[in-house]
């Protein structure tokens, strides 16, 4: 019945492969009877009158913290990620290996904007409601600033978004992966960045294979976004957003438990 609150849990405690549980706002007193449940990860009993220790509870009932350097490789929610910085207690992170979303293409409405491009919803509803409960509560939504292609300036960069999963642009990925000063000083000519640094930005799939994956900075034209090839050249002209691409999601992290 709506409005009803549970008072007794003593019923969950025969369910040895539960693994996550949310008891907020109800009027529970004791939750002890929990504590041999050794799968039981994620438990959130905030707005609960109880009158038991919690503490009482296995340590593995705790949402711990997480400890990490950037460099540092991280497994969260199934997926391999290479922490880029770190900032008090969060860490920004970004998966390790390319990932295919299964669009088969950037997949932009109307223009190369990250704002209104289908990957950008998908990444923050389908890809971002794989992982549990507690791994959606560390992952903090964040600004992202949408700016123009630094080279070429007369394509919009969008509006800036809230998320909480997105791609690095093209600033980012030289900030992040090595700056050889060719982002502010255009090699006569070029459209691509290439320099001692690719062998940090190429990145595979699972399988091995090296192949393109998009950065979130418009092209050269609204038709065209930016990306990193199987080579690691960053393409700072732009591809066409029906051509086929890999991702690597970012995601900023909450490293303290709760």
């Amino acid at each position: 019945m709506e409005g009803t609150k549970i008072t007794d849990v003593s019923a969950l405690s025969g369910l040895i492969n539960l693994t996550e549980l949310t008891l907020s706002n109800n009027q529970i007193n004791d939750i002890t009877v929990l504590s041999g449940l050794d799968n039981l990860r994620y438990l959130c009993f905030s707005g609960n009158p109880l009158s038991g220790d919690p503490d009482s509870l296995s340590d593995k009932n705790v949402f711990e913290d997480i400890s990490v350097v950037e460099g540092d490789v991280l497994e969260f929610g199934g997926i391999n990620w290479e922490v880029l910085e770190v900032i008090d207690s969060h860490a920004l992170i970004i998966t390790e290996n390319l990932l295919m979303m299964g669009l088969g293409a950037y997949g932009y409405t109307r223009s190369a904007t990250w704002e209104t491009s289908f990957i950008r919803d998908y990444l923050n509803n389908e890809f971002y409601h794989r992982f549990t409960p507690s791994e959606r509560l560390r992952m903090r939504e964040t600004l992202v600033v949408n700016e123009r292609n630094p080279w070429y300036r007369s394509t919009r960069g969008g509006e800036n978004t809230m998320d909480r999963v997105f791609l690095l642009d093209i600033n980012e990925a030289v900030h992040y992966f090595g700056d050889s000063g060719q982002l502010e000083n255009r090699p006569d000519g070029t459209m691509y960045i290439y320099d001692e640094f690719n062998s940090v930005r190429r990145t595979a799939f699972d399988d091995g294979s090296f192949w393109f994956y998009w950065l979130r900075t418009t092209g050269s034209t609204n038709d065209l976004a930016a990306g990193v090839d199987g080579a690691g050249n960053i393409n700072i002209f732009g591809t066409g957003i029906n051509n086929q691409g890999g991702v690597r999601p970012v995601v900023w992290i909450n490293l303290e438990g709760q």
